[in-house]
Parts: structure tokens; sequence; C-alpha cells
């Protein structure tokens, strides 16, 4: 049995769906929080001087990086790659972009999974 699940790729998600050019300003940070109200997650976008995010770094309730991810666009404003590094800068994943589904690929290059678009959500086929 083939079961759907939301793929977690927080910052990719984002970038995919905020891949339009921001109109006024800077893009603002992302926040998740906690049951008591504290901040769990926040999210730093960086632009370019089209407004297109260039980099998107996720802190813990303390500050400490998380993770950073970092969009390549093709030349038609697409997104064809991402790269997802640790919380020392170290690459750990990486997205490929097709025209309807994305590879998710280790540091080493190897396929570890496959997400399929529908209707703007990433969906990841898990057995």
């Amino acid at each position: 049995m083939t079961k759907f699940v939301f793929v977690a790729f927080l910052a990719l998600s984002a970038v995919v769906m905020a891949s339009e050019p921001q109109k006024e300003g800077r893009k603002p940070d992302f926040y998740a929080y906690n049951s008591d109200g504290s901040v769990k997650i926040r999210g730093v976008y960086q632009t370019d001087t089209n407004g297109r995010v260039t980099k998107y770094t996720a802190y813990d309730g303390t500050g400490k990086v998380l993770f950073t991810e970092i969009p390549y666009y093709a030349g038609d404003g697409r997104i064809i790659r991402g790269d997802h590094l640790d919380a020392k800068g170290k690459l750990e994943k990486m997205v490929v972009y097709f025209d309807t589904f994305a590879k998710v690929l280790d540091r080493e290059g190897r396929v570890i999974d496959t997400q399929g678009f529908s209707q703007g959500e990433f969906l990841s086929s898990v057995k």
C-alpha cells in the first residue's frame, strides 16, 4: 500500500511557493511556534535585486542554525535545484527539479527520494 506524506522541506517548499519575485521589499521571516508561544523555528530569507529568494536559513528558538537551503534558478526563473546544508554548512542533500517531479539526492549524488507535484504541494511516495 502506498501512503502519501507531505514532505517537510520547509524552506524549499516556501521557496517554490515564493518563486515569484517579491514586489515590495524583503521577504518577511518565517516563524513556527511551540504550544507555549515560544519560537520553535525562525526562517530568514535572503533575496536578490529581483526579489527572488537566494538563501533560506532556519534557526531554532535559541538562535542556533538548524540548516540552510540555497535555490538555483534557470534563465526563465524556474527553480532547477536546491541545496540543503546542515548546521555546519556541509552539503546534506540536493533537490533537482523537473517538470512534474523532483529527485532528492544525498551528498554522494544517490537518489534517496522522488517527489511528485500536486497542485503546488510536494508529495512523497512512501511504502
